[in-house]
């Protein structure tokens, strides 16, 4: 008998079907922005990803501010949140002119089988992104110099989750390994069901830390759980025959051999993918999170505040908010950094960065307010420095004392064997 390898001949979709399919096309193209990811003029679509939003919330919810996207390593801003409802709009206002103007259409197989390979493509570079970014351990970098020094009662939850990683570099690589593991999986379409299971996996994990910790990716990593659903559903009629039914599968029908330039097209995205979108700029982010986040500058350290004089007015009690308490510079170049706090009264902490001035003293700049503060330092012994505000209106005064602690997690110790708890 005569083997082919023609696709045998496909049904007519049913009315929900092709209604369902409309919608989910153009709200997933919409939420995806694919064509952000296109070389060269991708940064363009990426510069006015927020401007339906914009307009909806200064036409529609009147509120005048929105013209621009601060970022702030939230993905649950109100920006996001309107932009995730007028896609949503928009999908249902297209879905409806679709259906009316293409209502003798009895079938999208070739655009759906087009849309799950946008979906997988998509899935792969977000999944490879934070995959790499947790093997080169910069999405949970170890706890900082500020971080070791903050009361556990001053950290928000998201903090907390982000040190718990962060601590254990074997396990937050072992963690991208995995989400690794599933991008590599959804580039090939022989193993992309292996690929999508893992991400759904992943994400499930993924949400309920979001959700449970209160990180501010809620509705980012419910979209990508949505998006590896939507790629299993069309498995899981034998995905439920094989697993609870304990039946046998044909395997799915075999499609004509693609041409050679076909084949080619797709190792080149492939490559362009895992090497130019992925690695290469995980690497680079490497190179300067080596030269700028790990050294130790000039006055790197906690110094408890000894003497506090602010206006002619000397603060010795402790429990004063106006008082400060506590400086710790962390880590940075030697002579600039992101990593500083101010500890006032007990329980007050404001974060700052600063800058050295090797032969003078020190900037301040509270992150708050971006308020700076130049405090000349002289040194007194080998532990002990004076600090004196030098501009603004008042002059304040400050006897430090540096505090050399040892903290038991940067000690990170390993037990095979546990007599107790510790």
């Amino acid at each position: 008998m005569e083997h082919t390898n023609e696709l045998p001949l496909r049904e007519y979709w049913s009315f929900l079907h092709k209604i369902t399919f409309r919608f989910l096309f153009v709200f997933i193209l919409l939420m995806t922005s694919i064509w952000e990811q296109i070389p060269f003029i991708g940064r363009f679509f990426y510069s006015i990803h927020y401007t339906a939003s914009f307009w909806v919330q200064n036409n529609i919810l009147h509120n005048r501010w929105a013209l621009y996207h601060q970022p702030t390593g939230s993905g649950d801003t109100i920006d996001d949140w309107v932009l995730f409802f007028t896609w949503l709009a928009v999908a249902c206002i297209v879905t409806i002119i679709w259906s009316v103007i293409d209502k003798k259409r009895y079938q999208y197989s070739t655009l759906e089988d087009g849309l799950k390979i946008v979906v997988r493509l998509y899935l792969a570079m977000i999944m490879l992104g934070y995959g790499l970014s947790k093997i080169f351990v910069q999405q949970m970098p170890p706890p900082m110099l500020t971080q070791l020094y903050t009361p556990l009662g001053n950290l928000s939850p998201m903090r907390l989750s982000w040190l718990f990683i962060g601590y254990s570099a074997p396990y937050e690589i072992f963690t991208g390994l995995m989400e690794t593991t599933a991008a590599i999986l959804l580039l090939f379409k022989r193993t992309s069901l292996i690929g999508v299971f893992l991400a759904m996996c992943i994400m499930v994990n993924v949400a309920m830390m979001n959700f449970c910790y209160d990180i501010p990716v809620k509705l980012f990593s419910c979209f990508l759980l949505f998006l590896s659903l939507y790629l299993i559903l069309f498995d899981m009629k034998r995905i439920f025959q094989v697993i609870i039914l304990h039946k046998s599968v044909n395997p799915p029908p075999l499609t004509h051999v693609k041409p050679s330039w076909q084949r080619f097209g797709w190792a080149a995205l492939v490559l362009y993918i895992v090497f130019v979108d992925g690695l290469f700029p995980h690497l680079r982010h490497s190179e300067v999170a080596s030269r700028y986040e790990s050294h130790h500058p000039k006055y790197y350290g906690s110094y408890d505040v000894l003497e506090y004089t602010y206006a002619d007015s000397t603060y010795n009690s402790a429990t004063s908010e106006d008082r400060w308490n506590q400086i710790v510079i962390g880590e940075g170049s030697p002579k600039e950094g992101y990593f500083g706090y101010i500890r006032k009264g007990l329980h007050k902490i404001e974060y700052c960065t600063y800058s050295i001035n090797t032969d003078e003293g020190i900037w301040i700049t509270f992150s708050k307010n971006y308020q700076g503060n130049f405090f000349k330092t002289i040194q007194k012994d080998s532990s002990i420095f004076e600090m004196t505000m030098t501009n603004g209106p008042l002059i304040t005064k400050m006897l430090v004392k540096k505090n050399d602690a040892v903290f038991l997690l940067t000690k990170k110790p390993f037990h095979w064997i546990s007599a107790t708890a510790y």
